[in-house]
C-alpha cells in the first residue's frame, strides 16, 4: 500500500479480488492469511527502505493515510473470511520495505477484533518470534517468511533446527512461504515446498530494473490436514483485467 503512487483505484482491485477469492474457494472449517511482509511501500513518509536507503514509488507525504488504507483492507480480507470459516488467523511478517511501520497495521487489528473469539492473531512475544515462527494444521505445517535474510535452503535448515517437532509431524505437507522477490516461484527442497509468491502490483521500478515479471494475483491454497496441499484458488488483480500492465 502507497507503492505505484497511491493508484486511487488499486484499492479498489484489492478488494475486487479479496471478495472473488473468497467467493469461489473450497469450504473449509479454518482460514489462514498470511501478509508476508511489505504491506506498505515504505517505512515512513521518507520513501525509502530502512537498511540500504534504496527509494521507493511510494508517496512519501501520506504516510498515516497509507498506512490506514493498508488497515482497512486487511480488516476486509479479515470480515470477509469471517464470513465463510468457523476459525480466523492472521500471520504478518517484517518485510524490508516496513520492517516496523507493519506494527502499527498489527496493532490495529489486534484493537479491533480483540472481543472476536473465532479470531486469532498473531501477536510476537519475543524479537525472535517477530521472524520466525510456524503454523501447522494436523500433518501440515507452514512457515511463513519475508524472505529478505536469507535464502530458501537457509530458511529450511531452520524450519528443521528451530521447529523439529512440528517439521516431524507434518508428514502430510510442508510449506515455506516467501514473498520479497515479486515474482512466483515454486521449487521442491526435499520433502519441502517452497513458494516464492508475487507481487500485487505490477512491476516498479525496481522490478523493471531486475526483470521480476509479476502476473499481479492473490492465491488460496486448500490443505488437508491428514492428505496435504489439495488444491489453489488463483484470483488475477483487476488492472490485469483492465488491460494494465504487470
Amino acid at each position: 500500500i502507497g507503492g505505484d503512487y497511491g493508484d486511487p483505484q488499486l484499492s479498489e482491485d484489492f478488494k475486487y479480488t479479496i471478495d472473488d477469492l473468497v467467493r469461489r474457494m473450497p469450504k473449509a472449517k479454518r482460514a489462514v492469511l498470511f501478509e508476508l511482509g511489505d504491506l506498505l511501500d515504505a517505512n515512513d513518509h521518507k520513501g525509502a527502505t530502512p537498511a540500504s536507503g534504496n527509494p521507493t514509488d511510494s508517496i512519501r507525504d501520506n504516510h498515516l493515510g497509507n498506512t490506514l488504507e493498508a488497515l482497512r483492507l486487511m480488516k476486509h480480507a479479515t470480515y470477509r473470511l469471517l464470513q465463510t470459516h468457523e476459525e480466523v488467523e492472521i500471520y504478518m511478517c517484517r518485510g524490508n520495505h516496513d520492517e516496523t511501520s507493519y506494527f502499527a497495521v498489527l496493532i490495529g487489528l489486534v484493537e479491533h477484533f480483540k472481543d472476536n473469539p473465532r479470531l486469532k492473531i498473531h501477536l510476537p512475544r519475543t524479537p525472535e518470534e517477530e521472524e520466525f515462527f510456524v503454523v501447522t494444521w494436523g500433518e501440515c505445517a507452514c512457515l511463513p517468511n519475508h524472505g529478505d535474510k536469507c535464502k530458501p535452503e537457509m530458511l529450511k535448515e531452520i524450519f528443521t533446527d528451530e521447529f523439529p517437532d512440528e517439521y516431524a509431524a507434518a508428514k502430510a505437507f510442508r510449506l515455506i512461504a516467501t514473498g520479497h522477490f515479486h515474482k512466483l516461484m515454486v521449487q521442491s527442497l526435499g520433502m519441502t515446498e517452497h513458494r516464492q509468491f508475487g507481487t500485487l502490483h505490477k512491476r516498479n521500478r525496481w522490478a523493471r530494473q531486475k526483470f521480476a515479471p509479476s502476473r499481479g494475483q492473490m492465491s488460496v491454497l486448500t490443505v488437508h490436514k491428514t492428505i496435504g496441499l489439495q488444491d489453489e484458488t488463483i484470483s488475477p488483480i483487476k488492472t490485469e483485467l483492465r488491460g494494465k500492465s504487470a
